[in-house]
């Protein structure tokens, strides 16, 4: 993921040049006339956003591809390339609709979050929202952690299709910064399963678990 700051142009006027020597390296002298702009450039957290999804085999399915009621094992990675830290990090990820959200099921908190992390996760049944909030979370510059979740496909996904594709994003943020969706979206095609298979509601495939 391409590198990026957030950052904050702060300029100072000085009725004549500032003589201080040196100069901090964040900071430049610009003159205009018989006045000077000190510019700073004050750093905070960002995020480089990643989704991934990794989708359980089915038998007689192409590796990568599922089928109805198939599962979907979802990864969302975050990491604070900032030169300071940051305290609250907030995941939304509205969830497509060709995924049931009657079998979502959200990963263990992080082992390695400090204790006094605040640690905790909701859906929104009408939005299809699922958000988390990691709360006093204290994250270094270069620090990172990851959350997941696992959903099957609809049943009713295809419609009558011979396939569909499900693409899935989240929005980050750290602290007070905008979130920055994932670029790209985790991106998985939904196939009809072979003739001689039978996916039925508990997401068995002739009697085999697709987990």
């Amino acid at each position: 993921t391409p590198a990026a700051v957030a950052w904050n142009d702060v300029r100072v006027r000085y009725p004549k040049p500032p003589d201080a020597d040196p100069l901090p390296p964040s900071v430049s002298i610009e003159t205009d006339n018989d006045s000077a702009y000190l510019l700073t450039m004050v750093f905070s957290a960002w995020d480089p956003n990643a989704i991934y999804v990794q989708p359980a085999p089915v038998q007689g399915v192409p590796e990568g591809k599922t089928v109805p009621g198939g599962l979907l094992n979802y990864t969302i990675m975050f990491e604070n390339e900032g030169n300071a830290p940051a305290q609250k990090v907030t995941v939304t990820c509205p969830l497509n609709p060709l995924l049931d959200l009657d079998t979502l099921a959200v990963g263990d908190r992080p082992e390695d979050l400090p204790d006094a992390a605040v640690y905790s996760w909701s859906l929104d049944p009408r939005t299809r929202e699922l958000q988390w909030t990691l709360d006093n979370i204290n994250l270094q510059p270069g620090q990172h952690y990851s959350i997941s979740f696992a959903i099957r496909v609809a049943e009713d996904a295809l419609a009558g299709k011979q396939s569909v594709t499900i693409s899935q994003y989240a929005d980050i943020s750290f602290d007070s910064l905008p979130p920055v969706r994932t670029e790209p979206q985790a991106v998985v095609e939904v196939v009809a399963p072979p003739s001689h298979f039978d996916v039925n509601k508990d997401g068995k495939v002739n009697g085999a678990d697709l987990i």
